[in-house]
């Protein structure tokens, strides 16, 4: 096995290192705020950044598809996303008895991450025909924009759940409500109380966040000072195994220490992460930087199959939003079927 070169920081390497600090701090101040305060405007800044991202899958192979193409990868991309939502309120809507308020809610039904079968179905036999009606449409082209579709869907889906799952626990789960919280109210009136509604509820996103990006810092500072055996040359060349060590020990070290200090001052990301179930906190921050580290070689590995350096350029030295959520969507998707899981009893399992 080749070993690698020490990273050498020239003046190229400085000023890219400068550029994506300044880009890393400006979504910092973006994204923290909407994070917290969540609801809509965190709907609406999500929804943005999955639409730049699916602009990216199409561009990513090099060639210029047909307008059916781009209509039917964004159309259900979206249905994917969020589709659930939509069907959830109007049902809801609709057996509301005459004269009661309708108000469109999200926290409510994030119990776990959705995906309508039919909009699947659909998505696969429309692919399938326009690849036998278009000739510029093959059969790899077909593969890969379904399978972009499901990680963009579910994997954006999986943000929101993360920010949202606290909240449907906590208040809406007959199991788990009332549970006692070092707050001013309890139960259903949880919802409504600004230290859980801001606080105490995106508790889960930072954790989760905070492990991708512990995990991506450290591996990238550790592999380049002592990162001398290479991880997989043929999907990403710079990556090192020391570094990818590193990475998961620094970021599973720390955010087990945060969970559990938030579990151990009774403020507990979810009823089913308190200190009674400290292995579970310290599975889940062993677990996170292993989805990252997934993610963020599995989209190198598409990268390398198209030859494109980056999906895009809105974040500059960062690339495009697909560049900065690789790691983010695996690490999500991972944490929220494991959350689902241990919630639920492992009752996914059982049944029929």
């Amino acid at each position: 096995m080749n070993k690698l070169e020490p990273r050498k920081m020239d003046e190229k390497a400085k000023v890219s290192l400068k550029s994506r600090a300044i880009v890393a701090a400006v979504l910092i101040a973006l994204l923290v705020p909407t994070i917290v305060f969540g609801s809509y405007l965190m709907l609406a800044v999500i929804t943005v950044f999955l639409l730049i991202a699916v602009h990216e899958v199409v561009r990513a192979p090099g060639k210029k598809f047909h307008p059916w193409v781009y209509i039917l990868t964004f159309l259900f991309t979206l249905l994917v996303y969020g589709w659930f939502l939509i069907k959830s309120n109007v049902q809801e809507a609709i057996l509301l008895p005459p004269g009661q308020g309708f108000e469109f809610s999200l926290e409510r039904y994030f119990s776990t991450l959705n995906i309508s079968l039919f909009a699947v179905c659909a998505m696969v036999g429309l692919f399938f025909l326009g690849a036998i009606l278009d000739k510029d449409f093959s059969l790899g082209d077909l593969t890969y924009m379904v399978v972009m579709i499901l990680m963009l869907g579910i994997g954006f889906q999986a943000v929101l759940f993360i920010r949202y799952y606290p909240f449907y626990l906590f208040t809406f789960d007959e199991a788990f409500s009332g549970q006692t919280l070092i707050l001013a109210t309890v139960g259903k009136d949880l919802g409504s109380n600004p230290g859980f509604a801001y606080g105490v509820s995106s508790e889960l996103f930072f954790f989760v966040a905070a492990g991708v990006v512990l995990n991506d810092t450290f591996a990238y500072f550790v592999g380049s000072a002592f990162g001398r055996h290479p991880l997989n040359k043929r999907v990403s060349p710079r990556k090192s195994v020391e570094g990818l060590v590193g990475g998961w020990v620094v970021s599973f070290v720390l955010m087990a220490a945060f969970g559990l200090a938030l579990a151990g001052t009774g403020y507990p990301m979810l009823p089913t992460l308190d200190i009674e179930h400290w292995y579970w906190i310290l599975l889940l921050a062993f677990m996170i930087p292993a989805f990252s580290d997934l993610g963020d070689l599995s989209f190198s590995l598409i990268k390398r199959y198209f030859n494109v350096k980056d999906y895009g350029v809105i974040f500059r030295a960062h690339g495009g939003v697909l560049d900065r959520a690789d790691s983010v969507i695996f690490a999500f998707i991972g944490t929220a079927i494991f959350l689902v899981l241990i919630s639920g009893n492992w009752n996914v399992f059982l049944m029929a």
